[in-house]
Formats: C-alpha cells, sequence, structure tokens
C-alpha cells in the first residue's frame, strides 16, 4: 500500500518537475538501462526519478492587479522591465478571474478584451504564455445568461456543460496562437464532494478528458495538464491520513486518490501539476537516503 501511494507521488513530483523545463516540447525518454543507474535519484524501494536533460524555468501567475494598463506608468514599466529581464520564464494567465473578465458572458458571445491585454503583455516582455482553463462563466455554473457573481467564481461548471466550458478552451487556444500550455481547472474549486467528504475525482477526470480533446482537436502542438490537486499534511492522528510520512507530517489520502484516479483514467497528458503546500519538507523526505 504504502508503495503504490509512494508511487503516485513520485509520478506527480517527476512530472511536475518535467512541465517545468525550458523546452517547449515533452521532456525526452529516460537514458538506455545502462546509463540509468548513473542519472537515477532513488527513492524508497524500486522507484527512482531520472534526472531532467534542462534546468528548471521559474515562472509567475498574473492575478487581480497586475501590470495593467491601470497602474501608475513609472510602476508598470519597472515590473515590465523585470519580467523582459528574466525575472520569469513561464508567466500563466486565468481564461476568467484573476484579473480577467468573463470570456462568454452568454452562450456564443465572447469578450476577450482582458485575455488580449494580458496576452500582449507576455508578449511585450518576450514571456511564454500558459492559461489557466478556470474558472467558468455563470451560465454553466446554472445563473443566468449575461450576468457574472464573483462571489461564485470558484464553482465548478455543471456536467451538462462540460462540452460548453471544453468548446470555450478550443477557442481560447486557437485565438491566443502564443499559448503553447494549458492547465485544466486550478486547485479542484468546485469538485469536493461534501456528503462523501471527498474530492469528486471522477467528475473532474470526466471535465478534464473533455477539455483535452477538445484543445488537442484544434490545437495538438498545445501541452495539456492537469489535476493540480493541494497535496496536504495531517496530523499522524487524521482520519484521512495515508500511509506515506515523514516528519512534515502524513499525506492526505483524498488527494492521493485525485492523482491516482486522474493517472489512471485520463485520456492523455502533457504534465501533471502538483501543490505542495510544505514542499520543502516533503522534497527532503522523499530524497533522503
Amino acid at each position: 500500500m504504502r508503495v503504490r501511494l509512494l508511487a503516485a507521488l513520485c509520478a506527480v513530483l517527476a512530472l511536475g518537475l518535467a512541465a517545468c523545463t525550458s523546452s517547449g516540447n515533452p521532456s525526452p525518454a529516460p537514458p538506455a538501462s545502462g546509463d540509468v543507474a548513473k542519472k537515477t535519484i532513488p527513492f524508497d524501494g524500486d522507484w527512482g526519478w531520472v534526472k531532467q536533460p534542462a534546468k528548471m524555468d521559474l515562472g509567475v501567475t498574473h492575478t487581480q492587479d497586475s501590470l495593467d494598463d491601470s497602474e501608475p506608468d513609472a510602476a508598470r514599466a519597472r515590473g515590465m522591465k523585470i519580467l523582459s529581464n528574466d525575472g520569469a520564464v513561464w508567466q500563466n494567465i486565468h481564461l476568467m478571474g484573476f484579473g480577467t473578465l468573463n470570456p462568454e458572458p452568454s452562450p456564443g458571445e465572447f469578450d476577450w478584451d482582458s485575455l488580449d491585454k494580458r496576452l500582449e503583455l507576455v508578449k511585450d516582455t518576450d514571456g511564454k504564455a500558459m492559461l489557466t482553463l478556470c474558472c467558468s462563466p455563470d451560465w454553466m455554473k446554472g445563473g443566468p445568461d449575461g450576468a457574472t457573481d464573483w462571489d461564485k467564481l470558484e464553482k465548478a461548471p455543471l456536467p451538462e456543460h462540460y462540452a460548453d466550458f471544453a468548446k470555450l478552451a478550443a477557442a481560447a487556444v486557437q485565438r491566443y496562437p502564443q499559448v503553447t500550455r494549458v492547465l485544466v481547472w486550478n486547485e479542484l474549486k468546485g469538485f469536493y464532494d461534501e456528503d462523501k467528504n471527498r474530492w469528486d475525482y471522477e467528475g473532474y477526470t470526466q471535465f478534464y478528458n473533455e477539455v483535452y480533446q477538445a484543445v488537442k482537436a484544434v490545437r495538438p502542438d498545445v501541452q495539456v495538464g492537469g489535476p493540480y490537486e493541494v497535496m496536504t499534511s495531517l496530523a499522524p492522528d487524521q482520519a484521512t491520513g495515508s500511509a506515506l510520512k515523514g516528519d512534515w507530517g502524513v499525506a492526505d489520502q483524498r488527494a492521493l486518490d485525485v492523482v491516482d484516479y486522474w493517472l489512471s483514467h485520463n485520456v492523455g497528458a502533457d504534465f501533471i501539476v502538483p501543490n505542495f503546500l510544505d514542499i520543502d519538507a516533503l522534497i527532503g523526505t522523499l530524497f533522503q537516503a
């Protein structure tokens, strides 16, 4: 049991780091078997991680107020200079929220203005563009057409509108050819099942698969990944604790279940995005002798 859990977490770490390499393409295959022993960092048991061939690239996420035209000219210029001088290679922007407006307030009626400005900023600062496909218009969540209730931003789209969101995602990557990576959703917002006291990983994976297929149908060159699950640590006596533990605490089994299910049921993935709350302690435990 512990090996299975550790394998899932190692996959999160290894593929998440692979997604941050400087190449815009998926990482190359591991070295031939004769070279593995020299280049593999061992984990517990038979598991290991092959060191990536390129250095990790750093990035930033633009949020509510981020070098917009409304900012003071001098401050905006300083910020753009920092980004232009490799302050961040990747620049992440959300499809809706976190500084961008509703891109499709009513079905088939688009408003790209705020996204246009954010993507133009990435271009002006010579950055690489990543688009987080979150969040969704109100009408996809059961709300009225033409209205945006920002208090409900983190609500997930209804299953009957997964295909509508996938079409919106496809339209976005077609409009912005500079986007080379997309992350499907953000921290599983709205996908927690209160009745079962666990994440609705089945629903999220269904949602992910529809978005993945829609994006790849129009831009097969775009890298698509997920699930951006928060890997939380708990006290040893917590009921949802797992067998994976260390000085940092005990990994939440509910988070590991998301990764395990998604890895087994997604229709394709170019990278995986982990969100470690205590990454220093966790990596230290994983890499200890």
